[in-house]
């Protein structure tokens, strides 16, 4: 299942086009984004040859990039959760339980920067893109 929502395209840029994007009013009475997404949102795409300024569009993100962000954030982080309680154990070599802490709370944070970094190389985020 994809992601699909619908924008008017504000500007257009040499390549890209910056696009507000509206939730649907049915969004209104939904508590699954904890309200963080009902305000309009700008977002920028690749620029298409068909398409203006204030033409209504939709965007569709494709399902297996997301599915690979979506690995790298949560995979990742857990991931180094183990290896900083692993590192602890047998590398440190401690039974202070307070050792066992900030090794797994360094290790859960530091692959969050990995995965932004990640994701913004290696995800390309290809979106289809065509008129309402």
């Amino acid at each position: 299942m994809a992601i699909r929502e619908c924008g008017k395209v504000i500007e257009i840029h040499e390549d890209s086009m910056t696009v507000q994007i509206n939730p649907p009013s049915m969004c209104d009475s939904c508590t699954a984004c904890g309200g963080s997404q009902r305000k309009e949102r700008t977002i920028t795409v690749p620029a298409q040859p068909d398409i203006h300024e204030g033409d209504d569009i939709w965007i569709e993100a494709v399902p297996g990039d997301l599915l690979k962000a979506v690995l790298l954030v949560f995979m990742l982080p857990t991931a180094g959760l183990f290896a900083g309680i692993a590192f602890a154990a047998y590398i440190l070599s401690t039974n202070k339980e307070w050792v066992y802490f900030v090794c797994a709370l360094i290790g859960t944070i530091l692959p969050f920067f990995l995965a932004k970094f990640l994701v913004n190389r290696y995800v390309s985020f290809h979106k289809n893109i065509w008129k309402k």
